[in-house]
């Protein structure tokens, strides 16, 4: 794993207080909550190098330097075979990884439930929350934020955009509340309704996680790429190329024996860059365009949620009662991991293809007849901001939104079934569902400079979800034999269960087709692919060549994301129990609990990546296979 070892020591100081008065016909309620957070934690992240391999065309090298595309690929399994990574990111330290961060949270509220008649009640209330700024307490990130060898790079103070702190403190989080309920008598005093309403503003702070994640600052990290293996250029294919080929960072001159990513003491810092440029480039230079950086927005504010609703309870008979609800929600400003500058991956070109011979090894570790790609690796062309590499940043401008009908009935047939019957009709869109990859998508963008196209389905999204539960009894048929008592007497069945429409998947190639950089390019046309239906294999190829459904190098697809749905999620559970009477005070509870007693393989998200072998095929489930589970209890 390129992000351990790791550890952590987390430690939180909380002081809450609440506080009820009532007076005539209201009841005010206040309260604060204050807590002090530190993370403390040692995680180097690509202290281990994180490897990417993915398929790039086949290049027709034309006398005179011109190159052209054959319309062939090299697969990503093959590039894999020969070493040659697409992406090789390493993150060289000159100082320990570890980080003291400290920051507080101060929440108060404030809220008067007033009662205005007997059928009628009104809530009003107030929130507000202020989160500090993460600070780390030895100030290495903050150093470093002001370091003047930032003024040499104006690309990387682009995006630092002046800030002294790690991000900007978002001080106008003020969360109102109001909730309205009203029974009217339609239906006479035996049969209520009761009408509700209600609007809540809702903040969630940053994830610890984000600044954590930018403890990697310049210059006492400096985050690599080495996409392609060294720059030394030792072969010619019409064009200077050398062999792309994996690397140990490790075995840098400039790195301390018996360390995974020690820069030796002694370098100065434009000393390391220049290195670092003639190890990677094959030239000394005080270029910025191999370094990268993780960081999160300046302006990054504070993660809201709109949350409303509106419902109708009706007591149909004295144990019977029906409820229907719209409840909503919509976010902004969700948190969500883009690259602005483009991504880290390059395009690689290979050039030729042969085997080493016996004549050519001089390392222990190769052997004749290995297989070697020669070429040369392009970063990807269109960067904002050329004099920086890939800029990894997270910032808070997702959006989403969550409409639904929820439709409930309870209640009780005679003194013996209880059950509840629950539907929601439901719809939830946005263009980032998580910070970090989920099953069914990436977490970044198709294009990072286009994030608008990634509206659509959320990857939770779950149109028609319907859930129940009952219990029944069995009387103690006194009036039967004495076996048919012993057994069946007072016998209990409970049961819950569920169905849901199979969540959405987006198909994804191992090309970077568009060119920035990130493996996240989409289908452009469905000709050539098959809806089936099968549970299991909801698609199918319907041609020879997968690349046919991919846009021209250079566009982005077409197709949306979450385009495509996996198999529905049915899950059915029961159990029996039996009461038996030792004595007066003595009893045994005999239970089986059936676990997905139908045995269904409810089949998770599948293969989703258009040039793999099983494209189309799940191979995992959400839910396990039928399981028994006896419990005996005894109480006395």
């Amino acid at each position: 794993m390129f992000n351990f070892p790791q550890r952590r020591v987390n430690n939180t100081y909380q002081i809450a207080d609440n506080l009820t008065w009532r007076k005539g016909n209201h009841n005010f309620a206040f309260g604060a909550d204050i807590r002090r957070t530190e993370l403390n934690s040692d995680a180097a992240p690509n202290a281990r190098p994180l490897i990417t391999f993915n398929g790039a065309p086949e290049i027709s090298f034309v006398p005179g330097g011109t190159l052209s595309l054959t319309g062939r690929f090299f697969r990503a399994v093959d590039l894999a075979a020969a070493g040659a990574a697409s992406g090789f990111m390493q993150t060289l330290a000159t100082t320990n990884s570890d980080v003291q961060l400290r920051f507080k949270q101060l929440d108060f509220y404030g809220q008067d439930t007033w009662r205005i008649r007997p059928r009628l009640s009104l809530s009003l209330g107030l929130r507000y929350e202020y989160n500090t700024v993460p600070r780390d307490s030895q100030r290495r990130i903050e150093q470093a934020l002001a370091n003047p060898a930032l003024n040499n790079e104006p690309d990387l103070v682009a995006f630092l955009a002046g800030r002294t702190l790690i991000f900007d403190p978002d001080r106008k989080n003020f969360a109102p509340r109001i909730g309205i309920a009203y029974s009217p008598n339609w239906f006479g005093h035996d049969h209520p309704t009761v009408l509700r309403g209600g609007y809540g503003l809702f903040y969630d702070p940053p994830l610890g996680a984000v600044v954590s994640q930018s403890r990697n600052v310049f210059p006492n990290f400096f985050t690599v790429n080495f996409a392609g293996g060294t720059g030394r250029q030792g072969k010619s294919c019409d064009v200077p190329c050398g062999e792309l080929n994996l690397l140990n960072p490790s075995d840098l001159p400039i790195i301390q024996r018996g360390s995974l990513n020690r820069i030796l003491p002694g370098f100065g810092t434009f000393q390391l860059i220049e290195a670092l440029n003639d190890f990677v480039n094959g030239s000394e230079s005080d270029s910025f365009s191999i370094f990268g950086a993780t960081l999160p927005s300046r302006q990054l504010k504070t993660s809201r949620a709109h949350q409303y609703s509106f419902s109708v309870e009706q007591l149909l008979s004295r144990h019977l009662s029906l409820s229907a609800a719209y409840v909503g929600t919509q976010g902004r400003n969700l948190l969500r991991f883009t690259t602005p500058n483009l991504g880290g991956n390059s395009l690689l070109v290979p050039a030729f293809f042969d085997v080493l011979s016996q004549d050519e090894i001089d390392d222990s570790e190769e052997f004749a007849g290995e297989p070697r790609f020669f070429g040369f690796a392009i970063p990807p062309p269109n960067r904002p901001r050329s004099g920086i590499g890939a800029v990894s940043r997270f910032e808070t401008t997702g959006r989403s939104r969550y409409d639904s009908l929820q439709l409930q009935m309870r209640g009780r047939f005679t003194r013996r079934l209880q059950f509840q019957l629950a539907y929601t009709l439901s719809k939830t869109t946005d263009d980032v569902s998580d910070v970090f990859d989920l099953a069914g998508a990436f977490a970044l963008p198709q294009n990072s400079l286009n994030p608008a196209g990634e509206r659509a389905p959320a990857n939770f999204d779950a149109r028609h979800r319907f859930a129940y539960n009952y219990l029944y009894q069995l009387p103690t048929l006194r009036a039967h034999n004495k076996f048919m008592r012993a057994f069946f007497g007072g016998l209990q069945f409970a049961g819950l269960g569920s169905f849901q429409t199979g969540p959405p998947f987006t198909v994804n190639s191992t090309l970077d087709i568009n060119l920035d950089g990130n493996l996240t390019d989409r289908l452009n046309t469905l000709n050539g692919l098959i809806i089936t239906g099968n549970r299991r294999q909801p698609l199918q190829l319907a041609v020879a060549q997968p690349t046919t459904l991919l846009a021209p190098f250079g566009q982005d697809g077409q197709i949306g994301r979450n385009t495509f749905r996996a198999g529905s999620i049915l899950s059915l559970n029961m159990a029996v129990s039996k009461e038996i009477a030792v004595t007066e005070r003595q009893r045994l509870t005999l239970r089986m609990e059936i676990f997905n007693f139908i045995n269904r393989a409810n089949y998770g998200v599948p293969i989703r990546f258009l040039e793999f072998p099983s494209f189309g095929q799940a191979d995992n489930t959400v839910t396990p296979a039928r399981r028994v589970q006896f419990a005996l209890k005894y109480s006395f």
